[in-house]
């Protein structure tokens, strides 16, 4: 019989479909319909499904959201790398986001999702900026399917052959974010590293912190590196437009808001 973390890795991508959009606005419209005969109240869930839908499909609601759930530390400054610059003991961890088990574009070979690509270039751009030895972290997702290859793996490769800097930690063989944190700090603290720039996308970064700080040894201090931050600028129209980026940043909000109260 699995145990009980075993059991949440299967039932995780069930949870998510569930409870992540565009599922929950559907449901409202499914139940609006059933109740049409109470007309008012079906309306309103009809109503409410619609906009729900909408909404949850634009910038403006992601990053609305983004700032009132999760409230991410802002990103690094110049004046902060400047002062990080050739520090010793410093270091750049890089935490995965997925990976693709057959890249057509790359004759099917097994890549990197978009997410650990973006994290990836961000963390070897600090590596090379501060002169700082870069690490990875990462193995398989129990939400990533058959087929995977662990993504330190591929990681490692992309750095060396297409950015020229070989990573100098590779960690894979977490499954999730604490899982990051506990199988990469050992290597870390084992090499003398006091100061960790914690590279992941800026949704991820207080679930990323709270797992890292949960289990860092004493005397390391974590500085938050995010990717993908919304510019400073006024709202436009197209931020309330329904659109596939929009989309996609709601998911990610919810999954993050989901994580953070799971407490995985």
């Amino acid at each position: 019989m699995p145990s009980s973390n075993e059991a949440l890795y299967l039932l995780k991508p069930l949870l998510l479909a569930l409870l992540l959009p565009p599922t929950p606005g559907l449901i409202l419209m499914a139940l609006g319909g059933l109740w049409l005969r109470r007309r008012r109240l079906g309306l309103w869930l009809i109503v409410a499904g619609l906009l729900y839908g909408w909404f949850s499909c634009t910038e403006w609601l992601a990053c609305t959201l983004q700032r009132w759930l999760l409230n991410p530390p802002p990103p690094l400054n110049s004046a902060q790398l400047v002062a990080l610059a050739n520090q010793p003991d410093t270091a750049v961890l890089v935490l995965g986001g997925g990976s693709v088990a057959q890249a057509a574009e790359i004759e099917f070979a097994p890549d990197l999702s978009p997410l650990s690509l973006e994290r990836l270039r961000y963390g070897i751009w600090l590596a090379r900026r501060l002169h700082a030895p870069l690490g990875f972290s990462g193995g398989i997702s129990p939400l990533g399917g058959t087929g995977r290859k662990p993504e330190a793996e591929l990681a490692q490769r992309i750095a060396s052959e297409e950015y020229g800097l070989p990573l100098r930690w590779t960690e894979s063989g977490s499954r999730d974010t604490r899982e990051n944190a506990s199988q990469s700090l050992p290597l870390l603290q084992a090499a003398g590293v006091k100061r960790v720039l914690l590279v992941t996308h800026v949704m991820h970064l207080p679930r990323a912190l709270r797992a890292f700080e949960a289990q860092a040894p004493a005397g390391l201090t974590l500085i938050p590196a995010g990717v993908d931050y919304r510019p400073e600028a006024p709202w436009s129209w197209g931020d309330f437009l329904p659109g596939s980026p929009g989309f996609r940043k709601n998911r990610y909000v919810w999954t993050e808001v989901l994580g953070l109260i799971s407490g995985h």
